[in-house]
């Protein structure tokens, strides 16, 4: 009778230790699917975080490029004093080349329009009254500062004008021109005549070769 009773009590107390094992395994896996729950949330949390950060950031973009057409289609319309009120609006962290670019044009006294390619030089006249330019479109214009106004046209031998400058006394102007030869190119500076609607090509310049 009493072996009987030592084995029951030893099998009650095997049961108790395997119930106890079982209840601290559930308890560890409660607490892991806590902790996974919590890192799905933090996750999800983090990758909304990023997906807002990005729509903002594009959203910032699109308002930046919608004030710069705004300034410039203000500015190509006359209208510069609302296209600067458009770039001070640009967010500053944004501004690029793009906004330097607009800002410039739109803050200049005078915008030379004319050449059909790049420009590559220019030179004031001594008294400051005129402007030569220099371009790959194979011409050198001169231009009135105070109305921006096309003065006159020299058009090079070569396919390139690089450089231009004004002689001391602003009588004279030398192009230097690249292409099938290179050559240097002494003009007169005087204005065309009011009366000739074409572009004036002053004859008889003086041009000197290099080899």
């Amino acid at each position: 009778m009493r072996a009987a009773e030592i084995d029951r009590a030893a099998h009650a107390a095997r049961a108790d230790a395997e119930a106890e094992k079982a209840a601290a395994e559930t308890k560890r896996a409660e607490a892991e699917a806590a902790r996974a729950r919590e890192e799905i949330k933090r996750r999800r949390t983090s990758l909304a975080l990023a997906a807002s950060v990005l729509l903002l950031a594009r959203s910032e973009q699109l308002v930046y490029a919608s004030k710069l057409m705004l300034a410039q289609n203000d500015f190509d319309a006359g209208n510069g004093g609302l296209a600067q009120f458009y770039l001070d609006e640009c967010q500053s962290s944004l501004r690029g080349w793009e906004y330097r670019y607009l800002r410039t044009r739109t803050q200049s006294k005078q915008t030379l329009v004319g050449h059909t390619d790049e420009v590559r030089s220019a030179a004031f006249s001594p008294d400051g009254k005129r402007v030569v330019t220099a371009s790959l479109d194979g011409t050198a214009k001169v231009w009135d500062t105070e109305t921006g106004q096309e003065v006159l046209t020299l058009r090079a031998q070569t396919q390139y004008v690089l450089g231009v400058a004004f002689s001391p006394d602003g009588k004279r102007i030398v192009t230097g021109s690249a292409g099938a030869s290179a050559t240097a190119t002494v003009w007169y500076a005087e204005s065309a005549p009011k009366d000739n609607l074409w572009p004036l090509t002053y004859m008889e310049p003086q041009t000197y070769g290099f080899p």
